[in-house]
């Protein structure tokens, strides 16, 4: 039996929610497969997966698709995707059927995912999910990149070395992504005393993964203020 879920079932079983026999029945092999917006260097690989295997609109004469122009990968890397995998194949079999061919262009692509925005009609968890990630913005405070909690806030603006003659937008991108992260995971753990458990579960990613993303930049829980980890 190979069994998917987007919750976690150990929080459910405490809840009541998830029979306590089921879950232990089920839980041989255990494999975490993070959300597409947390491993968006995987995008292009699975693109073109769906680009060469997917069955897509055989009334649509147009030649078959090779790929994608760079602005066209740039909207889909910077797309939060709160409906996962399945809205990333819904967005590419719709691309698929209104392009000319044989390369997918930015104007192909959805008006809400060229402005990097999620549709607002939106709607169950993915809804929760694209709201909790609208929270999380920043601002640059003298060169430092500083995450605010506040809904209100500027959007990210890039420190001027990031925009120096030079630096190319993928390095660029993967700095100011790395230091968002760092900043990220550091004010959720201050916010919840150095817990672990209460700060992914806060930020809605696995506990797995968000030690992860400590060890990744190097974050010791036990220096932030209290820690009362579960």
């Amino acid at each position: 039996i190979i069994a998917a879920t987007n919750r976690n079932l150990e929080d459910e079983v405490k809840a009541g929610r998830f029979r306590q026999d089921l879950f232990y029945r089920l839980s041989v092999v255990r494999l975490h497969l993070p959300s597409l917006r947390e491993r968006s260097d995987d995008l292009p690989l699975l693109v073109q997966h769906f680009l060469d295997h997917g069955q897509y609109n055989p009334l649509n004469n147009v030649p078959k698709i090779r790929g994608l122009t760079r602005e066209a990968m740039a909207a889909l890397q910077t797309y939060p995707w709160p409906g996962n995998v399945r809205e990333l194949v819904n967005v590419i079999e719709r691309a698929v059927s209104f392009s000319d061919g044989p390369t997918l262009e930015l104007s192909d692509l959805p008006d809400y995912l060229r402005s990097a925005r999620p549709p607002s009609n939106t709607t169950g968890r993915a809804s929760t999910n694209t709201g909790q990630v609208r929270k999380v913005a920043s601002r640059t405070t003298g060169g430092n990149p500083v995450v605010s909690m506040d809904p209100n806030a500027p959007a990210p603006t890039p420190p001027e070395e990031l925009l120096a003659e030079g630096v190319t937008f993928k390095d660029a991108k993967e700095r100011w992504v790395a230091s968002f992260e760092r900043d990220y995971i550091l004010q959720l753990l201050r916010r919840n005393n150095g817990n672990i458990s209460h700060a992914a579960r806060a930020a809605d990613i696995d506990r797995k993964y968000f030690r992860k993303l400590m060890k990744k930049y190097d974050i010791e829980a036990a220096g932030i203020d209290e820690v009362d980890d579960e």
